[in-house]
């Protein structure tokens, strides 16, 4: 197991998953080497798990051919399918989306429209929605009222998309990530804690 260690004038111990699994621990100046690789033993387990979940989303990341297939909604299509007038060896753009420009024009027609028909089934209220190319976050809402929107949601899964939007719709009535939020958040979708989890193997694409 590779660790790195970092130190540093800090009181604590900590310890992070790098780039290709590499073990960074952070501690205090004059903590010793026996003790910061004891504490890492101990978080064996911890770490066996994050090094599996990370594999797992590398591994889901790798399905993705963004340079022969559109990804819209959940779904692929060869791109030779479609008569796009474009060059096949187009440039990809952020976060893998060759065709970049097709993803988001798309985004600018669907999102605002997906937004204005679920706030008005769950009764929300907002201002208006701008499509962002965020490399932060899939969605926003600010103290004005206004929802931003990833364009990069439109790769994902309907269902996904929607949990987003409902999201940040509650914010409207509860601007913080606290446990009456999310009890608003499952009253418009119960599956919630596991389009979190769909959410985050998308992460790749930020």
């Amino acid at each position: 197991m590779e660790i790195e260690i970092i130190r540093s004038k800090r009181k604590t111990l900590s310890i992070q998953i790098g780039e290709g699994g590499k073990i960074i621990a952070r501690a205090p100046m004059r903590l010793k080497d026996e003790k910061i690789y004891k504490f890492v033993q101990q978080k064996s387990q911890w770490i066996q798990k994050t090094l599996d979940k990370m594999a797992a989303k590398k591994q889901f990341e790798d399905t993705f051919d963004f340079a022969h297939n559109l990804y819209l909604l959940g779904k692929s299509e060869p791109v030779a399918n479609f008569n796009l007038g474009i060059d096949g060896n187009a440039k990809s753009g952020d976060g893998h989306l060759v065709y970049d420009k097709i993803y988001r024009d798309f985004a600018k027609k669907l999102l605002p429209k997906r937004t204005a028909e679920i706030a008005e089934r769950c009764g929300m209220d907002y201002k208006a929605v701008k499509i962002t190319s965020s490399k932060r976050y899939w969605g926003l809402y600010n103290k004005n009222g206004n929802i931003s929107l990833n364009y990069k949601l439109v790769v994902l899964p309907e269902q996904v998309i929607e949990y987003v939007i409902i999201h940040e719709l509650c914010h409207s009535k509860q601007l913080n990530h606290s446990k009456r939020f999310w009890q608003l958040v499952g009253t418009f979708e119960p599956e919630y804690k596991q389009l979190k989890k769909v959410l985050d193997d998308y992460s790749f694409l930020l």
